[in-house]
Formats: C-alpha cells, structure tokens, sequence
C-alpha cells in the first residue's frame, strides 16, 4: 500500500513558478499612448458628445409606426418601422423581410403612428400575438 502513495504524493507536487523580475513585469503591462505617439489618419473622426447626444435625442422623437400587410397569397405580415412608404416600397421590391419576398406583391391594409420605437416594438409584439380572426376585426374597424 505504502508504494502506491508515493506516486500520488510525487503527482501532487508542482514546479514552482519562476518569478518575473521588475523589469519584466512593467514591460508585459500594456503601454498608454498619447495622441502624439497614436497614428494619424487611423479611423474616422467622431462628432463632439453634444452632437451625437442631441442626434440621438432627434431620432427619439421621431415617430415609428406598425403596420400590417396583405400578402398576394392571402397571408398577413405584420411589422414595424420609421418609414411606411419606404419599407413598404422595401417589402414589395423584395428587399423587405423574408417572408413577404416570395409572397409578393403586399398591400398596406393597416398601420399605427405611435410616439417611439418603443411603443412601436410593444404594439407590434401585441398585434403579431392575435389571432387571424383579431387582425381582421382590427383592419375592418379602422378601415371603416
């Protein structure tokens, strides 16, 4: 029994590590450039915050819509978007979604406006989530 332990105590043992000198180890730390050693002309230049911050606050603000399309099949396609005469343009020119490239030509039967992309992704979640039977009633009602 004794010669069956020794091996496993021999296993056990590591080597030890060497140990990186000073010099080593600040040389393997990454170095800080600055703007005078970076390269010039690498990358595009960003806008100051307030620009990019006031852009994002525009696109905000615009108002996103959810629509549903009847497809030449029959089937309806429901979506969202910022653009309702784009994307429709999109959807029929077969550069929409996938399921309405082979199902084309589409018609816009119904759309919302709602206040941001948001709300618009909330609706559009609810509206895929009826029934056939919902989406019609839906139509009808703001058709009439």
């Amino acid at each position: 029994m004794a010669d069956r332990a020794a091996p496993a105590a021999a296993a056990s043992e590591k080597p030890a590590k060497a140990k990186k000198s000073p010099a080593a180890a600040a040389s393997a730390k990454k170095s800080v450039k600055t703007p005078a050693e970076k390269p010039a002309g690498k990358g595009k230049k960003r806008a100051p915050r307030a620009e990019r911050t006031a852009k994002t606050a525009e696109k905000q603000t615009d108002a996103a819509f959810v629509y549903v399309l009847r497809c030449a099949d029959g089937t309806l396609y429901t979506g969202w978007t910022n653009d309702l005469e784009k994307r429709v343009k999109a959807h029929n020119d077969g550069r929409g979604a996938k399921y309405t490239h082979a199902r084309r030509p589409v018609t816009l039967v119904y759309s919302e406006t709602l206040a941001t992309k948001e709300a618009a992704l909330r609706r559009e979640a609810a509206v895929k989530k009826l029934t056939r039977a919902q989406k019609m009633a839906l139509i009808a009602a703001k058709n009439d």
